[in-house]
């Protein structure tokens, strides 16, 4: 879910790069989509982690999301659909480490 979630705030994201008229709007919603390629690549790197048993790494990955995410809310302020689909993917990851401090055993 994480994923598709990821896929349409980058179909949004692209979207309203085609609305914007000033060039400093469009520079930050690139930078944006700069920052959901990192998520899907960490997104794919934590199902991997998760996959091989590999924990610490599972939530290494959900931080990194978490980053990303928070750093397109800083460029896409102006976005209210999109800073509700970044608090989605905050809350997917916080579930995400969650469960990997769980799976190795550190609850």
């Amino acid at each position: 879910m994480a994923h598709v979630n990821a896929f349409d705030t980058i179909g949004q994201i692209s979207y309203n790069i085609r609305k914007a008229t000033n060039t400093q709007t469009k520079q930050r919603y690139n930078s944006c989509i700069m920052d959901y390629d990192d998520v899907l690549l960490s997104l794919t790197q934590a199902k991997q982690s998760y996959n091989s048993g590999n924990y610490a790494a599972l939530k290494s990955n959900g931080i990194t999301v978490i980053e990303d995410v928070k750093d397109c809310d800083t460029k896409a302020y102006d976005l209210p659909q999109l800073r509700m689909n970044n608090q989605y993917l905050v809350d997917v990851s916080m579930i995400i480490m969650i469960l990997a401090d769980f799976l190795a055993g550190k609850f």
